[in-house]
């Protein structure tokens, strides 16, 4: 058993130890942490009004598609499925009716030609424009500035 005055200086050191550590500013926490944290590269983000890089392709139904032709000041949605099968996302929980709410257009890009665009729209039930991007050009364009 230690004596009564040795217990009140742990105690008392323990509480000035709490106090100082409530005292830290957020700047020294998150300074302390930051090794610690990812932080994507800076890339540039599009805005209201900002242009976007044009390209025109084939629809699902061969029908060529301009980007800002096709602009009409509805909100626009631009869908770039990447690898992944269009039925599979819609399977997955990605439902059209939102994307298309408030009359968005909505614009999807599969990688492949206008036969693969046609089959992953049929597979998938999709209710909108579905384009080709052969060699996932547009795709690629588009993941270095957003």
């Amino acid at each position: 058993m230690q004596p009564a005055g040795t217990q009140a200086n742990v105690v008392e050191h323990r509480f000035f130890a709490i106090i100082a550590a409530a005292r830290r500013t957020r700047e020294d926490i998150h300074i302390k942490a930051a090794p610690t944290l990812f932080e994507p590269p800076a890339r540039p983000q599009y805005a209201p009004g900002d242009h976007t890089p044009l390209f025109a392709c084939r629809d699902s139904d061969g029908r060529t598609f301009e980007f800002y032709s096709a602009v009409t000041g509805a909100p626009t949605v631009l869908l770039f499925t990447g690898g992944q099968n269009l039925a599979d996302m819609t399977s997955g929980g990605l439902d059209p009716a939102v994307l298309g709410a408030n009359g968005a257009q909505v614009a999807t890009l599969v990688p492949g030609d206008t036969s693969a665009a046609a089959a992953q729209k049929e597979a998938a039930g999709w209710p909108h424009r579905v384009m080709a991007d052969p060699g996932a050009e547009i795709t690629k364009g588009f993941a270095g500035l957003s």
